[in-house]
């Protein structure tokens, strides 16, 4: 599917626009290529960075939208949660330390 890159100051059409950018990933190996790929220079971020940042935008994008006209819903996390539990227990090999830091960010 598509992807979205949102940087300051880089109009970038093709990858060598993004030559010189500081692009923002996750602590993989896949994300430090795909940055690569985009023609950024790939910058690890704790995931506790990521959603730091989006809840100090959150609010603020929320009124703009409902300003707009649109319907924001507001939806039973703890419901949603407890029904992906047994997905959480299943792959928590997997997930390792992610999943207790992305579920202590997102409450």
């Amino acid at each position: 599917g598509s992807r979205e890159v949102t940087v300051n100051g880089y109009a970038a059409t093709e990858p060598s626009g993004l030559k010189g950018c500081k692009l923002r990933v996750p602590d993989s190996e896949m994300a430090l290529a795909y940055g690569a790929a985009l023609g950024a220079t790939p910058t690890v971020m704790s995931l506790g960075e990521v959603y730091m940042g989006i809840q100090a935008q959150e609010a603020e994008l929320q009124d703009t939208l409902k300003e707009k006209g649109m319907n924001i819903i507001e939806v039973d996390k703890d419901a949603f949660k407890a029904n992906v539990q047994t997905i959480y227990d299943k792959y928590k090999d997997t997930w390792g330390d992610w999943l207790a830091t992305a579920q202590g960010y997102n409450k």
